[in-house]
């Protein structure tokens, strides 16, 4: 009896214990739900000192083999060209621009998808007319923790992420389309606390402080606190290998920067690119065999 009732008091010890640890682990996953509508979004603050701390590693990217629907994000940077991720649109059977709240029509869908054969980024053609944003596609090279801005809909929701530079670095790509290319790497300072995931944040505009595009979002790691984009002479190489250089010089000349783009306002401006569909959800959809949808005929 003794030896029984000494080893139910160590298991509640141990039962207290655990509860104290999982309750003050950062880095137990989170599952909060959106916030009500009308409301400001809850932001999680990283520290960022955490994030900013030790070795800017290559990163690895395992391309998908499985052909799957999914969603990502895009932006214009030319009448009718919009930049986004390569893993974002590659293998499927149509792309589809998304209207918030809005039925999809067959003017969403783009009419070509031309991707980089050695890097993550892809460049769609879209019958749409939108507010373009000034795009730097020359070697750009922020200065260490300078503000950085990654907008688009992760989690397949609109959501925006507020980080700081770190470096330069390179990723690889496994399987697929295997590559080796240039990336910049962004240690994060807030993003949307109802995520685990900034899956669908993929494709979106890199913005540095002075509110120009130097990058496509291509790799997240929330857990880690980091944020990869690519390089911004990876967009001209895009445009250049699209044969769209000439129109995009044209067009450059009507883009500006967000004006004002700063950690307190990002999420203002993030909300009114999107409303001007200037950063656009993307959906890549699969046909399923045995599956009819709508958009297989369209």
């Amino acid at each position: 009896m003794r030896n029984t009732r000494f080893l139910w008091i160590l298991l509640t010890a141990a039962f207290i214990v655990l509860s104290v640890v999982t309750d003050f682990d950062s880095t137990a996953p989170r599952r909060p739900v959106p916030p009500p509508s009308g409301q400001t979004e809850t932001r999680e603050n990283f520290d960022v000192r955490r994030a900013a701390t030790g070795p800017i590693q290559r990163w690895l990217l395992q391309a998908d083999t499985d052909r799957v629907r999914s969603t990502g994000t895009a932006f214009a940077v030319a009448d009718g060209l919009w930049l986004t991720a390569r893993h974002v649109v590659d293998q499927c059977d149509s792309v589809w621009l998304i209207k918030p709240g809005k039925k999809i029509k067959r003017d969403q869908k783009a009419q070509g998808v031309m991707l980089h054969p050695k890097a993550d980024i892809a460049l769609l053609q879209l019958p749409l007319r939108v507010p373009l944003m000034q795009t730097v596609t020359t070697a750009y090279h922020p200065a260490r923790s300078a503000n950085g801005f990654q907008l688009g809909y992760p989690g397949g929701d609109p959501g925006d992420v507020f980080s700081l530079f770190m470096g330069d670095s390179a990723a690889t790509i496994r399987g697929r389309g295997a590559a080796t290319f240039p990336i910049q790497v962004w240690a994060a300072k807030e993003i949307p606390a109802r995520l685990t995931s900034l899956g669908g944040l993929s494709g979106g505009p890199a913005f540095d402080e002075t509110g120009r595009v130097i990058g496509v979002t291509i790799a997240e790691s929330p857990r880690r606190g980091r944020v990869a984009t690519t390089q911004a002479t990876l967009s001209s190489e895009m445009i250049d290998l699209a044969g769209a250089a000439q129109q995009f010089a044209i067009d450059a000349r009507h883009a500006d920067p967000v004006p004002n783009l700063t950690p307190s306002t990002y999420q203002e401006k993030g909300d009114a690119l999107r409303a001007a569909l200037s950063v656009v959800q993307v959906y890549c959809h699969v046909k399923i065999p045995g599956r009819r949808s709508p958009l297989d005929s369209l």
